[in-house]
């Protein structure tokens, strides 16, 4: 549910780069990482499962949340490995919910006005207070839905966004800016520019 504002957060950090540096540091890195992460990972619980040395399915239909350190208690120094992750997720969780604060912040503020910390703070606590409601009331599956059904609605919008993406590089192609795109003034003069040129040639 985070990833519309963490996409909006990366795109702000990642101002000045070229599309070449957005792709290469945004796209393909974590991907490659996750190909790596996932392949390893993934295997490893295979052969865990295949062995009769925990039953991870059992685990992660009982309770997913602490499927993860049944597979780790079957690898050497599994207190330390199982503390690593309990520190790794609570790292993720908060660089996810403080960028989705800031970029809630930006969107609910002027342009003009500053990012207060008190503000995010906020956001940060009611992202938190919304999905522990949504956990009380009916556990992960409630929450689960709720993000799914919000999915459809963004699934429309990067539709909109990737052809919006297409035109403002169109656009840029032919040295307009993006404001002069979002103002209307980039393709009525660039495409009317040649046919004038070109009637006045054609004037004997």
């Amino acid at each position: 549910s985070w990833a519309p504002y963490v996409g909006i957060f990366i795109a702000r950090i990642s101002r000045g780069r070229t599309i070449r540096e957005f792709v290469a540091g945004v796209l393909l890195a974590p991907t490659l990482f996750t190909l790596v992460w996932f392949g390893v990972f993934g295997l490893a619980a295979i052969d865990v499962a295949m062995s009769g040395k925990v039953e991870l399915a059992a685990q992660v239909q009982d309770d997913p949340s602490v499927a993860i350190f049944a597979f780790l208690s079957v690898f050497p120094f599994a207190e330390l490995a199982s503390a690593l992750s309990v520190i790794i997720i609570i790292i993720f969780f908060t660089t996810s919910s403080d960028s989705a604060s800031l970029v809630i912040d930006l969107l609910t503020r002027r342009d003009d006005q500053p990012s207060l910390v008190r503000q995010r703070v906020f956001w940060a606590l009611a992202q938190g207070g919304i999905a522990g409601t949504l956990l009380l009331a009916g556990g992960l599956e409630a929450l689960q839905n709720v993000i799914t059904a919000l999915g459809l609605p963004f699934c429309v919008l990067l539709i909109f966004m990737a052809l919006s993406l297409l035109r403002a590089l169109h656009a840029d192609s032919r040295g307009y800016s993006v404001g002069e795109l979002v103002y209307g003034r980039a393709y009525p003069q660039v495409d009317a520019a040649p046919s004038s040129q070109q009637e006045k040639d054609d004037v004997p």
